[in-house]
């Protein structure tokens, strides 16, 4: 409940930032405000990005206000954001009410929106290690074995290796599983 001028608002925020919250201290909060067949409820938040992160996961079909609540409970912006691009499911689905269909579509739906929104995560790989990936996609790996070889094979083999180098690690990497 929060106290603006004399009229309270029943608002509801992730798990997080209710329990931070001090009974009767000051507060402010990004809302949105969804009206639904009559009826208007409002969620809040502490930051602009995870009312925007709000907002594109609603936007999913089968996501709605209580489940991206539920999502935002469980992972800050930068982990959702982080298990969004490194395609890791498992993450996802340890979320109450996501499953991996529901996982996949996050996946599918946010990829490309989250990276922006989320602070410190690089937006694209650097040092080819795209086209590191792409390679072995096209090689018949999926795209999440594909990122975590090379990400392992780049990890043992220093960030300045070539492209054919990063490649054929990676291949070592996948041959050891």
């Amino acid at each position: 409940m929060v106290d603006v001028a004399g009229v309270g608002y029943a608002v509801a925020v992730p798990d997080p930032l209710a329990e931070t919250s001090q009974l009767g201290a000051e507060v402010a909060l990004s809302t949105h405000l969804a009206v639904r067949e009559g009826e208007m409820s409002l969620y809040g938040f502490a930051t602009l990005p995870e009312r925007e992160i709000f907002r594109l996961l609603i936007g999913i079909t089968g996501v709605g206000p209580r489940l991206a609540l539920k999502v935002l409970s469980a992972l800050s912006p930068a982990s959702l954001a982080r298990a969004i691009l490194e395609e890791d499911v498992k993450t996802l689905t340890r979320i109450p009410g996501v499953g991996p269909r529901t996982a996949r579509r996050l996946m599918l739906e946010l990829s490309e929106k989250i990276a922006a929104l989320a602070p410190g995560l690089p937006e694209h790989p650097t040092d080819g290690q795209e086209e590191a990936e792409a390679i072995l996609v096209s090689l018949g790996c999926t795209r999440q074995e594909a990122r975590q070889a090379v990400r392992q094979a780049r990890e043992s083999g220093g960030p300045g290796a070539s492209v054919e180098n990063l490649v054929m690690a990676a291949m070592q990497v996948l041959g050891q599983k």
